[in-house]
């Protein structure tokens, strides 16, 4: 994954878990902070973003 494309992912994740906090949808906060563990510490995963 490219540096630039990882970045764009990683602010992506943060604003959808903002957006899922505001919400009080916890569940979806875990998923998506699970997903953002996994790119920031370098692990791949095809498909990282959810769709709402």
């Amino acid at each position: 994954m490219k540096n630039e494309n990882k970045l764009d992912l990683i602010a992506k994740l943060q604003y959808q878990i903002q957006r899922y906090q505001a919400t009080g949808n916890g569940v979806m906060c875990q998923l998506l902070n699970a997903k953002l563990r996994k790119v920031i510490n370098g692990e791949e995963e095809k498909e990282c973003m959810v769709t709402e």
